[in-house]
């Protein structure tokens, strides 16, 4: 699904404004979302709050709906009803009832709450006289359903201005804006359900994409009957150093669970050691120096390529990332080979193209990107993947997924319980093992991989750890495939 910004929407707006006037949307609007509320809840009693601007007069529009189709409503104004105008004023004269002005008014126990105070241009805090409301709002136990936004929730970042109204349900006027999905805009948000209204959009691509199956399915390695090991793609991975062997047996047994054909290890002997009792499914292959990978390189032909998981902070590193995004055409960079071009960014962006990704949390962005600010990581994102001229994988709570074109997807099926060791190496194996000529271009095998991690990580539940994702594996694909 897409999602659009407050500026865009904003846009899309004004343009249609000049056609029909901006009462007729209104009205479209205040309809549309009478008719989802009755959807979700047969109540025959609602109480609305309508906000000071337009916000306002979309609630006027639903009062006026719901009383015509018999229900029983009481509306709250948060504002003097004198300083109501425009298309606000408009919707309010349609009113036959008594407007109560009074936000302290009992909150009657069997009444399903209506939030139309503020909308999604609100960008400053919230002023001491709503607190109070919020706060008996959030406190009742009855059902919110919230008109565009939760009243409170910035329409862009999705933070609180310091109070917010928690809804079950929010009604997204055109489309999902990037507050409804980000940070704790997708707690307070609830379930979202999009209102159209007619709204024509003439604005040039300005959106990005909410993560889900719909977006890279299609494009999704499927195992065929004619498949076998060699069809299904090789990968590669850079052991690094005996102590932290565990991460890049992890990647190699994600990727070999998501389906690619092999998984060779190249590692010190230790490590094939290791490698072999704990996952003798992979390939391994010895490589102890700089000059073995460069061997390694002329005597196979390796076109898929992961390092970083535990591969240590040194020379041979460096030297090794290097020359793999030289010679490799996919690459994936990951922990340790980002952190090595701390203070050398520019030496890391002169060998990266499309075909290669980087899998950065906040720490390892801020030292190959120093310059761009993480306050709006959206933003953040986007302009780093076009710097880099790279794929951008930004992990966190919403995972953001850029590519150099503009491409925007938003990971917003996680959970908190991927805050765990080894986590990260299981996601770079997956993504890994998508991409490939025959595979899936490097922007979609990120984004399916961030949503396949997700989700079996979801779908285990408390007490996960890494293990417990590439178990719940096959699991996942078997639900989507």
């Amino acid at each position: 699904m897409r999602v659009i910004s407050v500026k865009t929407m904003k846009k899309i707006e004004s343009n249609n404004f000049k056609n029909k006037n901006s009462f007729f949307f209104m009205k479209k609007a205040g309809q549309g979302c009478a008719k989802e509320i009755l959807k979700i809840n047969k109540s025959k009693k609602f109480l609305i709050y309508c906000g000071p601007g337009n916000n306002g007069g979309d609630g006027f529009i639903i009062g006026h709906e719901l009383i015509n189709k018999g229900h029983q409503v009481r509306i709250i104004s948060t504002t003097h009803i004198s300083q109501y105008s425009g298309d606000a004023l408009k919707a309010l004269r349609r009113l036959k009832i008594r407007i109560d002005e009074n936000t302290n008014s009992t909150i009657n126990k069997n009444e399903l709450i209506v939030d139309c105070i503020f909308g999604f241009g609100l960008n400053r805090n919230i002023k001491k006289k709503y607190k109070n409301l919020f706060k008996r709002i959030n406190k009742s136990k009855n059902k919110v359903i919230a008109v565009d936004f939760p009243s409170g929730i910035n329409g862009d970042t999705g933070q609180p201005m310091k109070h917010a109204i928690k809804a079950d349900y929010t009604l997204a006027i055109h489309s999902k804006k990037f507050g409804h999905i980000l940070n704790e805009g997708k707690e307070y948000a609830g379930a979202v359900r999009v209102v159209k209204i007619g709204l024509k959009e003439s604005v040039k691509k300005n959106y990005c994409y909410e993560n889900c199956p719909s977006i890279w399915l299609k494009k999704f390695p499927k195992k065929l009957k004619s498949s076998h090991k060699y069809t299904r793609g090789k990968l590669y991975i850079f052991g690094g150093d005996e102590d932290t062997a565990g991460a890049s047996i992890l990647s190699a047994m994600s990727a070999l669970k998501v389906g690619t054909g092999s998984v060779t290890i190249l590692g010190n002997k230790k490590i094939i050691k290791l490698a072999q009792i704990i996952f003798p499914s992979s390939l391994k292959i010895n490589c102890e120096s700089f000059e073995q990978f460069a061997n390694i390189l002329k005597k196979f032909r390796i076109t898929n390529f992961l390092i970083g998981p535990g591969a240590g902070l040194n020379k041979k590193i460096f030297d090794i990332t290097c020359f793999g995004l030289k010679k490799i055409k996919y690459v994936t960079l990951d922990g340790d080979s980002l952190s090595v071009f701390k203070n050398k960014p520019k030496k890391l962006f002169l060998l990266l193209n499309k075909n290669k990704i980087l899998t950065p949390h906040d720490g390892e962005f801020k030292n190959i990107f120093p310059r761009i600010s993480l306050k709006n990581k959206l933003k953040a994102t986007s302009l780093a993947s076009k710097i880099s001229d790279s794929i951008i994988v930004l992990k966190g709570y919403n995972t953001i997924i850029a590519a150099p074109n503009g491409d925007v997807c938003i990971n917003t099926n996680s959970t908190p319980e991927l805050a765990t060791i080894g986590s990260g190496d299981v996601l770079s194996g997956i993504i890994s093992s998508l991409v490939g000529d025959s595979k899936m271009k490097p922007f979609h095998a990120a984004c399916a991989g961030v949503w396949l991690h997700s989700e079996a990580a979801k779908k285990f539940g408390k007490g996960l750890i890494a293990e417990d994702i590439i178990k719940n594996i096959p699991p996942v694909l078997n639900k989507i495939l």
